[in-house]
C-alpha cells in the first residue's frame, strides 16, 4: 500500500508492527491479529507461537497444521504454474508463488525438523 494509512490512526500501541491497518467503508480501524485466532478469517487460520501470540505460519499450505514435505509438494505445483493471488502456497504474501515462498518453507520446515517451532 502507498498510502500510510497508519499515520491517520491513533492510539495504536508501540509495537504496531503486529498491527495491520485496514481501510473500511465506514473509516479506518485497527486489528491485532496476534491476540486471537478469530481475528482472521477462515477455519483455524492461525496458530499460537512459541511466545502465547498468534500468528500465521509461514510455508504450512497443506492446513494440516505443521511444516512438512505435503506443503512443498503444493508450492512446487503452484510456482510450477506462476501462481498468483492470495493462495495457501504464496508464504510471503506477496501475491506470486515463487522462490521466496519456498525459503520460507525451507527455513520453517527445518526449524520445525529440529525444535517442532517455526522460525518465521
Amino acid at each position: 500500500m502507498d498510502v500510510d494509512v497508519a499515520a491517520t490512526v491513533s492510539g495504536l500501541p508501540a509495537n504496531a508492527v503486529d498491527w495491520v491497518i485496514v481501510q473500511l467503508r465506514t473509516g479506518t480501524g485497527a486489528i491485532d491479529f496476534t491476540t486471537s485466532s478469530l481475528s482472521a478469517l477462515g477455519v483455524n487460520p492461525m496458530s499460537v507461537l512459541a511466545d502465547g501470540r498468534y500468528g500465521l505460519i509461514s510455508g504450512e499450505a497443506s492446513t494440516s497444521g505443521t511444516i512438512q514435505t505435503g506443503d512443498f509438494v503444493l508450492w512446487s505445483a503452484a510456482n510450477a504454474v506462476v501462481a498468483s493471488g492470495y493462495l495457501l502456497e504464496d508464504f510471503d504474501l506477496d501475491y506470486t508463488v515463487t522462490v521466496s515462498d519456498f525459503v520460507l518453507w525451507s527455513k520453517n520446515n527445518a526449524a520445525v525438523a529440529a525444535s517442532g517451532v517455526p522460525e518465521e
